[in-house]
């Protein structure tokens, strides 16, 4: 009897360790699957057209933007206005005096 005592811990035992490597490899399945959605992800991103390239504003204000027959500074459009530039600093006064000595 003792026999068949042992024998039915050590299946138990045995059953066990089955279970926690059936749990181990439910586990790494789970990481698996996470992975597999990730590089989906990845190759479905990496199959987008490139994103258009940034404007430069500085490009867009050069003389190659007015069209031929208008004038420099006339308005585009009836719609803008146009504003000058005035310059806020204050110019500097040179006084061209001799001293008297």
């Amino acid at each position: 009897m003792d026999f068949l005592e042992q024998e039915n811990r050590l299946l138990k035992e045995e059953m066990a360790t089955m279970q926690a490597k059936i749990n181990e490899m439910a586990a790494i399945q789970t990481q698996v699957d996470e992975l597999t959605k990730l590089v989906r992800t990845l190759r479905a991103a990496q199959n987008l057209p490139p994103p258009p390239p940034p404007i430069n504003a500085q490009a867009e204000a050069g003389p190659s933007t007015i069209p031929k027959g208008r004038p420099w500074g006339v308005p585009i459009s009836l719609g803008e206005v146009f504003h000058p530039y005035v310059s806020e600093a204050q110019m500097p006064t040179a006084r061209n005096e001799i001293p008297t000595p």
